[in-house]
């Protein structure tokens, strides 16, 4: 939805998905301060919209929910 709309609606995934959007993504918004405050996203309380300049960087900015990735950057390496 992001990629195609560049809006993401926080009771639209809530209600596909039956979950709190917040809770269950608090670490991914908190990702996303860090475009938001390049002035690529704009962070309500109930959506998430990407802004004229953010369209260019909109893969990087999708790449915040990605699982995958963000197992690799979180990974703890210890002894």
């Amino acid at each position: 939805t992001l990629l195609c709309k560049e809006e993401l609606r926080f009771a639209d995934v809530e209600a596909r998905h039956a979950l709190d959007f917040p809770r269950r993504f608090a670490r991914e918004l908190e990702a996303l301060k860090r475009w938001e405050n390049l002035r690529m996203v704009k962070l309500q309380s109930d959506r998430l919209m990407v802004t004229g300049a953010g369209k260019f960087f909109l893969r990087h900015i999708c790449k915040v929910f990605d699982r995958l990735l963000a197992e690799k950057e979180y990974r703890v390496v210890g002894p």
